[in-house]
């Protein structure tokens, strides 16, 4: 293929490279080329400058050390010869070139220019536009108004001179260029094309122009030979340039004679006389509206021809001159009425449309930092983030999203707030709008929107000046304006915009900086908080309120919680390099909402399962399992794992002997207390609590040993029990003391003695003694327990009482008791339930009738009988017993005619029950033990044997002195 000529504008460009490369004494490379650009006036540098890209720039971002393979600049040369014919052209000019440097990956022109712009396809595709006819207006010469720019177009063989400060720019550029590669001489069988030296004299355009090319200026040229001289000198520096020198390629030369290879076009020569000063001011906008800018032309699917001119590279539309989303060369096209028709659909030539697309998937929602340099900086983009696929899939959520969308579409107020408890996926609905605008995407970028998450500490940073706040949210609001609707806002905790920034008491804080830009629609936002947080700052401020639409975001159900965490698994289970069961998915839901009342879901079952991974992957193992989220439950809530997996079926259905075993008599009470309880455990539950007792009887029965019984059986230990004495809530003001006090208060933020207690450890067994002692307002807390099974503590937290076991005990109906004595006989039967019928009627009438209807089980603990009162001495001697042992490793055994010495010793009292046992116990038996301990007649793993002397009293007996218990001591 014959090559075209060189437009004249272009060799006065070569001319230009050719002195920067001679002045750094390199070989010529395609850089040089792309920094010659910036020298003159030409549509490439002008397009460049108006992308943001500029000398300054390129030498920047240039990297020392880079190479370019040898006879890059020949391929890029002919592939702009080949553009140059492809469009129809009859010489070669700049614009050509540009295109052919987007397109040569291996040159270092690329590279510079792959840094520098948002996407190269978008760079490549605008210099085609104007190569075919559509010149936007800052691009257009015809438009300018100045008679040196007129003639400057109207002549363009008369190469200006440079002025002697763009001179002294040029020197400059040059010497920062000078990276002093060794030159090594041309090879003889080289083919690489040769270009233009600094010889013109014998060139027929320099005496056509009579005039010739300015040398460098001095000071610049003294500076580059200084800069030279020190080459030698072994310093620090010298290394480095050294270090990163760039070769020239095989068959480099200088100052030898060229062959034109370039076209027939002639080159510049020294007569070359300075000209104007290159522009500067690229960047004004187009005249045209933005649906004309960016219209929807007709369709332009990309071509699926070879790229027979370099690497294949993306033809998505990229950003406009002024840093708006940009619109393919076709719909610009479309909008001109004009297209050549060796152009295809996307603008460029038919024989050139690439096979590929663009290797970063996010490249249609990316922002250029020249152009957005407050979004880039301060933003997270989501939507490049789910292009790229580094957003976890969001599930369900459609309602939402929907709504969203529509808010989004308002002429004014167009700003969604995403209200919901912490944990329920706020943050998520918007990474999942975001994904949804990148799965919607049709190749009009024009259509796109752009989500942007920026955190309000990041916008403080560095604002300790006054008026720096202000001046990052102005950007940010320009910034936003200028993409047109396209970029919208995504602030995280937005009651934080409330305040921040503010300076001293001044009302100017990011929320007011914001109002008039949200109220006109120009700041598109989505914000997102908590109810609370909503409530108390956004809701006080009625203009603020007027600017937010709420959208609900409700918890999910365990079902759909369960399907979103199926499809976030993966990253956890990558993460840990672990497995995930599905029934270990399924139990951390379960559990977590069973469990963990505060927190939502579907966080806190994610949070159990992230944990559950961390711990089996430190352990060694492979999978979590349903065992595994089990302990980290049963840690939380300290509760039994066996319960918590609910493996403990045996103790439920022998929760009767069980219990027997602590608790002496009430066989009747004791059986209706594990029916409830096994009715709740097998699945008939409310979201009131487990189960809710109301244990009536005279002191000293066994009401509160019953309590602290079931403690023991169902978490483990009796200490588990919460107990309140509710003879010390008598007064009305103590009500603070169970739920917290309300804010204003001292003490408010610490929470209530009961609501923190089961916050904490939710499922206990909770005993409110003496309920007929409380205050009116304690009994109406323990109505809405009873009720809704759950309160609102001062600090307005919800706390669940879901978990818990409530059992309350009264003395009322004690005194019908004291006049029936059953001990040493047995009554009748249908006296002792007339009995308890009048002792529940007794109660009664203590409560209100409200709080009386919610309890599930109303239980009297009738007095009990001699033999149960031994059955307790010997209980209450074989506790003390064992933690004797546990002290000194000694222990004692009582026979039958000690314990019936103990009662008759005061043990049982008709008023006080089986109480005045203890204090017996401890005064007869444990005291003279205690003195034979401190004594030194008793040692460890000694055993006491103590019975009745034959005149009255109790022998200690040890060892070898110990007769037979039949033979009782005399003495």
């Amino acid at each position: 293929m014959t090559s075209l000529p060189e437009a004249p504008e272009l060799q006065q460009i070569l001319g230009e490279a050719h002195d920067i490369s001679a002045s750094t004494q390199q070989q010529l490379g395609t850089v040089h080329v792309l920094l010659a650009f910036f020298t003159t006036r030409n549509q490439a540098g002008r397009l460049l400058r108006n992308r943001g890209i500029d000398e300054d720039r390129l030498l920047r971002a240039l990297d020392p050390g880079a190479r370019e393979p040898r006879g890059t600049i020949d391929e890029v040369f002919e592939r702009a010869s080949q553009i140059a014919a492809g469009c129809g052209a009859r010489e070669v000019d700049c614009l050509h070139v540009l295109v052919a440097m987007t397109r040569a990956r291996d040159a270092l022109a690329y590279k510079l220019l792959d840094q520098m712009t948002e996407r190269m396809s978008a760079l490549r595709t605008r210099a085609l536009t104007i190569l075919t006819g559509a010149v936007p207006r800052w691009l257009d010469d015809r438009r300018r108004s100045s008679a040196h720019e007129e003639e400057y177009v109207a002549v363009p063989s008369a190469i200006p001179h440079r002025r002697p400060r763009e001179r002294g720019l040029h020197e400059a550029r040059a010497q920062a260029l000078v990276w002093n590669p060794p030159i090594r001489p041309p090879s003889p069988k080289s083919t690489r094309r040769e270009y233009p030296t600094r010889s013109f004299e014998s060139d027929e355009r320099s005496s056509r122009m009579g005039r010739g090319r300015p040398q460098p200026n001095g000071q610049a040229s003294e500076r580059l030979r200084n800069h030279q001289s020190e080459e030698n000198k072994p310093n620090a520096m010298n290394k480095v340039r050294n270090a990163g020198a760039i070769a020239p390629g095989p068959g480099a030369a200088t100052g030898t004679a060229p062959k034109a290879a370039l076209g027939a076009g002639p080159s510049a020569g020294p007569g070359a006389t300075p000209g104007a000063t290159p522009g500067t001011a690229f960047g004004a906008a187009t005249g045209t509206t933005p649906k004309a800018t960016l219209g929807a032309g007709p369709g332009a699917a990309p071509g699926t021809a070879r790229d027979t001119f370099g690497p294949a590279a993306a033809r998505q539309p990229g950003p406009s001159a002024d840093g708006v989303l940009n619109p393919s060369a076709g719909e610009v096209l479309h909008t001109t009425g004009q297209r050549s028709p060796d152009i295809h659909a996307n603008g460029e030539p038919r024989s050139q449309v690439p096979a590929s697309t663009s290797s970063d998937p996010a490249a249609p929602w990316l922002l250029p930092p020249a152009k957005y340099p407050w979004l880039t900086s301060l933003g997270r983009n989501l939507s490049a983030e789910a292009a790229r696929g580094k957003l976890d899939r969001l599930v369900g959520r459609q309602r939402e999203i929907e709504q969203l969308i529509d808010i989004l579409g308002k002429r004014r107020g167009n700003n969604p707030c995403l209200l919901g408890e912490p944990g329920v996926g706020k943050t998520a609905v918007v990474e999942g709008l975001a994904a949804h605008f990148v799965q919607s995407y049709t190749g009009n970028r024009a259509e796109t929107s752009i989500i942007v998450g920026l955190d309000v500490g990041a916008l403080l940073v560095g604002t300790h000046l006054r008026g720096s706040f202000s001046e990052k949210l102005q950007g940010l609001r320009d910034e936003v304006k200028r993409s047109r609707g396209r970029v919208i806002i995504f602030f995280d905790e937005l009651h934080t915009l409330v305040g921040a920034g503010a300076a001293g008491d001044g009302p100017q804080d990011a929320a007011n900086e914001l109002k008039s830009a949200l109220a006109r629609g120009d700041f598109p936002c989505i914000g997102a908080s908590t109810h609370e947080e909503y409530a108390l700052h956004i809701e006080r401020d009625a203009a603020l309120k007027r600017r937010f639409v709420p959208v609900l975001v409700r918890e999910p159900s365990e079902e759909e919680a369960i399907a979103m965490i199926r499809q976030i698994i993966v990253a956890y289970a990558k993460h840990h390099e672990v497995h995930f069961t599905d029934e270990s998915i399924e139990h951390a839901v379960r559990l977590s909402s069973r469990y963990l009342k505060d927190r939502f879901l579907p966080d806190k079952a994610i949070a159990l399962l992230d944990l559950a991974g961390s711990r089996v992957a430190r352990s060694g193992h492979t999978a979590v399992t349903p065992t595994t989220i089990a302990e980290l439950v049963a840690e939380r809530v300290d509760l039994p794992v066996e319960r918590i997996l609910a493996s403990d079926r045996d103790r439920l259905l022998n929760l009767e002997r069980l219990l027997a075993r602590e608790i002496v008599g009430h066989r009747d009470q004791i059986s209706r207390i594990a029916e409830a309880i096994r009715r709740s455990a097998a699945g008939f539950r409310t979201r009131r609590p487990q189960a809710a007792f109301l244990f009536v009887g005279p002191t000293g029965v066994g009401k509160t040993e019953t309590a602290r019984a079931l403690a023991s059986v169902l978490h483990g230990q009796a200490e588990s029990m919460i107990r309140f004495d509710l003879s010390e809530f008598s007064e009305s003001h103590t009500v603070s003391r169970l739920i917290g006090s309300p804010p204003g208060y001292v003490g408010h933020d610490s929470g209530g003695q009961l609501t923190e207690a089961v916050r904490q450890r939710p499922g206990r067994v909770i005993l409110f003694d003496e309920i007929e002692k409380a205050h009116p307002s304690v009994l109406q807390v323990l109505l809405q327990v009873l009720d809704e099974g759950r309160l609102t503590d001062g600090r307005g937290r919800s706390v669940s009482f879901e978990e818990t076991i409530i059992i309350m005990t009264s003395n009322a109906g004690a005194d019908l008791a004291k006049m029936k004595p059953r001990i040493g006989f047995d009554g009748p039967d249908d006296a002792e339930e007339d009995l308890d019928r009048q002792v529940l009627e007794n109660a009664k009438r203590h409560l209100s009738p409200e709080l009386w209807g919610r309890i599930q089980e109303r239980l009297v603990f009738r007095p009990l009988k001699t033999e149960e009162i031994r059955a307790i001495a010997r209980l209450l001697a074989a506790d003390s017993s064992r933690r004797l042992f546990t002290e000194r490793g000694i222990q004692y055994q009582l026979d039958e005619h000690a314990v019936d010495f103990l009662l008759e010793q005061g043990g049982f009292d008709i008023n006080l029950g089986a109480r005045p046992m203890r204090h017996v116990l401890a005064r007869i038996v444990e005291a003279p033990i205690a003195a034979r301990i401190l004594e030194g007649r008793l040692h460890a793993d000694e055993t006491v044997w103590i019975t009745t002397r034959r005149n009255g009293g109790l022998a200690f007996l040890v060892g070898e002195d110990r007769t037979s218990l039949s033979q009782r001591p005399s003495s």
